[in-house]
């Protein structure tokens, strides 16, 4: 079945892929091809699934050979930790907050939910497909391609080019696509996605067009309050929660009350990193002390999103301290206890700094 290759491909040269590939690139398997037989889960495979590693990226053809991988470096990204992480890993949080004092006054204080958008870009096309028409069916199927987003970090970056190889009947013959910081799973994905695609001016006399476009996922957010456009603002964003009976918008708003208190460690970001963008990506636990809920753990990891500049140990110790003595009020019908993990970005003044 590997061995049935449809002749176009092959004769456009656009996938060469052999019936049994070593692990190393040569001229006749330049995409690196195997079969994962170990660490699979770690590549974000599955034992048996054919991949590939080499700089070509992520390959597949209809004719029952379906080659689709990520670059061992983009799987090692997304594997490892950073060493920023590894240097902030984080104690049990003392009970006693920083005091405030005059510190981070004039800081405004919102909080923000995200949406996710997915986009596609056609980039080109040969002469039997135009962009025009490229461009209206991938943008009408864009909102599909959140099915394959996962986000994990604050930003919402990562995009892929993908190559797609249409055949006289308009269907979906084969896909190339290169990846950047997409996870493997969620570009096999997106090819997946691909195969569905239906062009109705397909080219004729078994010849085979190029539709080359762009994937790319964004965040949109939505404030509880205006932001202030001049000055610093602290932000509690993209709340999620372990609790479907916890409302998201209710967490939000009672998060935003209790990130006043954190108002000096804002102030002190702003003393150490003028300019910067310092993000503090925070997962704690809450469980009910009568009319509240209190936090029982708290685990942060502090980054600054703007520059390779580190957090200082005062700053980090301020939000932890900090975030151990939040309170929310939520209503009775909320469940004893429950986890929630968002964001608390300190967002510097418009404009430069003095």
């Amino acid at each position: 079945m590997f061995q049935r290759i449809l002749p176009a491909l092959v004769a456009a040269a656009l996938l060469v892929l052999p019936a049994f590939a070593s692990a190393e690139p040569t001229e006749a398997n330049p995409l690196k091809c195997e079969t994962c037989e170990t660490d699979c889960e770690a590549r974000g495979l599955q034992v048996g699934e054919r991949y590939c590693s080499g700089p070509d990226g992520l390959a597949a053809s209809r004719d029952g050979l379906r080659i689709e991988a990520a670059s061992d470096q983009t799987v090692a990204q997304r594997q490892a930790p950073t060493q920023q992480q590894q240097q902030q890993q984080q104690q049990p949080p003392r009970l006693e907050a920083p005091a405030p004092g005059a510190r981070g006054q004039g800081i405004n204080v919102t909080g923000a939910q995200w949406r996710f958008v997915a986009g596609v870009e056609v980039v080109q096309t040969t002469e039997f497909i135009s962009v025009a028409q490229a461009q209206s069916l991938l943008g009408a199927r864009s909102e599909a391609l959140l099915d394959c987003f996962e986000p994990r970090d604050y930003r919402a970056d990562g995009e892929m080019l993908v190559n797609l190889y249409v055949g006289p009947t308009g269907l979906t013959r084969g896909i190339r696509g290169d990846s950047d910081g997409i996870a493997p799973a969620q570009a096999r994905c997106i090819m997946g996605q691909a195969w569905d695609y239906a062009f109705s001016a397909p080219p004729t006399n078994e010849e085979t067009a190029l539709v080359q476009y762009r994937v790319f996922f964004a965040a949109e957010r939505e404030f509880t309050s205006p932001l202030d456009g001049g000055g610093p603002n602290l932000i509690v964003e993209r709340v999620r929660v372990d609790d479907q009976g916890v409302s998201r918008a209710e967490l939000t708003s009672s998060l935003v009350n209790q990130a006043q208190n954190t108002r000096a460690c804002h102030a002190i970001a702003l003393e150490e990193l003028p300019g910067d963008l310092v993000v503090a990506d925070v997962e704690m636990s809450f469980e009910r002390y009568g009319t509240v809920y209190r936090a029982s753990e708290v685990d942060i990891t502090l980054t600054n999103e703007s520059s390779t500049l580190m957090p200082s140990p005062e700053l980090v110790e301020c939000v932890r301290q900090s975030l151990a003595t939040w309170r929310v009020s939520l209503p009775p019908t909320v469940a004893e206890s429950f986890t929630s993990r968002f964001f608390v970005t300190f967002q510097p003044p418009a404009g430069p700094q003095s």
